[in-house]
This record gives structure tokens, C-alpha cells and sequence, in this order.
């Protein structure tokens, strides 16, 4: 009984120190997870984005080509540098809290996009104004949550459901 407890407490802390990475690669500072053969969404940001960023409709990789698709949970989230972001037409979901606490001051959505995660653009306070494309369907609950900048919000018909306080606390 001692031997089998000393092998499961070995192999507890041999899983608990190996690091877990779950993006598989890393283009231009941008990291990206697989979702298939053919799509990636991205995953995180390098500490070295700054200003600007257009995030590529397609990333190669080792010989393979990608379709970015979707824009990950907390991908760009605390990006104290990033002002503004270019996301291509190959792009369907922007994920939950992908954007929130960012310095972000502009950003162009295309009419791609279906959905808005939950606390996407959460307290973007340098974040004026924002329209929504048509093609939109959800906004999650706190997408909005503390843009204490926004001014100006355009929501077209095509929105179905609009998520608990997703602008709560825009002044």
C-alpha cells in the first residue's frame, strides 16, 4: 500500500510541474491554438505588442497554412499597450474577456463576427465608441462592463440577446 501511495504522490507532482502550455504556436508575437487542420483562433499576446495591431486572415506555420477564426478567452486581455486592433473578415467570435482591461482606444469589428463573448471589451475605459455589424447576433453579460469612455454605440437589429450589465457603469 505504501508503494502504490509513494507512485500516485510521484505522479501527482511530476504532472503538477510540467508546465501546460496550451497555445501550439507563435507568429509575429501572437499565439495561437488549433481548433482544426485548417484553423487557429488566436490564443495570447507577446508582452511586446504595442500600438497597433491587424491580425493576419491566415498564419503559416511549419508549411501549413491557417485560417484564423476566432479571437480566444482573455487573448488580448491587460494588453496595457495595444490602442488599437484589425481583426480579419476569417474571424466569427470575439471570446470572453478577449479584450477587457486593454488600453484599447479603437477597434474595427467585421461583419463576420457573430457573437461577442462575455466581458469582451470589459473596462476598455480608453474605448470611445464602437459600432456593432449587422451580422452580430449576441453580446454577452459585462461585454461593455466599465468603458467609462464610451460615448457612442451603434447596436443593429440583427442583436438577439443582449447579456446581464453588458453596459454597466458607462458613463
Amino acid at each position: 500500500m505504501r508503494k502504490i501511495k509513494a507512485l500516485l504522490t510521484t505522479i501527482v507532482l511530476l504532472l503538477c510541474s510540467t508546465p501546460n502550455f496550451a497555445f501550439d504556436f507563435r507568429v509575429d508575437g501572437i499565439c495561437y491554438s488549433k481548433l482544426s487542420s485548417t484553423t487557429v483562433e488566436v490564443y495570447d499576446y507577446s508582452d511586446k505588442i504595442t500600438g497597433d495591431v491587424t491580425i493576419p486572415e491566415t498564419v503559416t506555420y511549419e508549411g501549413s497554412t491557417y485560417s484564423v477564426t476566432s479571437i480566444g478567452e482573455s487573448a488580448f486581455g491587460h494588453c496595457s499597450s495595444l490602442t488599437y486592433i484589425s481583426i480579419p473578415n476569417s474571424v466569427t467570435s470575439i471570446g470572453d474577456y478577449a479584450f477587457s482591461g486593454s488600453e484599447l482606444k479603437e477597434i474595427t469589428i467585421p461583419n463576420s463576427v457573430t457573437s461577442i463573448g462575455d466581458g469582451a471589451f470589459a473596462e476598455c475605459a480608453e474605448l470611445q465608441e464602437i459600432t456593432i455589424p449587422s451580422s452580430v447576433t449576441s453580446i454577452g453579460a459585462r461585454a461593455f462592463y466599465s468603458c467609462t469612455g464610451l460615448t457612442s454605440i451603434t447596436i443593429p437589429n440583427s442583436v438577439t440577446s443582449i447579456g446581464e450589465s453588458a453596459f454597466f457603469c458607462c458613463i
